[in-house]
């Protein structure tokens, strides 16, 4: 949160940990608080913040309603 509030246009993060520590968890919480964040500012408006939730399967991508890295990217 303190990269979004301090004005950085982009943040990139990878995320890893065994099966069931909470991965999915922490990226919907994060991006919640983004929402949140950016909701609260006078003036902004929500279709202008652009996220790109992705993981690496099916499986996962769904629990963070995102898509699979190789769907973002257009890979085979």
């Amino acid at each position: 949160m303190n990269l979004i509030k301090n004005g950085e246009n982009q943040f990139f993060h990878f995320l890893n940990g065994g099966a069931g520590v909470g991965k999915s968890t922490l990226i919907k919480a994060v991006y919640q608080s983004i929402l949140r964040f950016y909701n609260s500012l006078p003036g902004y408006y929500p279709d202008s913040i652009r996220a790109a939730l992705c993981a690496p399967t099916g499986k996962a991508a769904a629990l963070i309603d995102g898509m699979t890295l190789h769907s973002f990217l257009s890979l085979p």
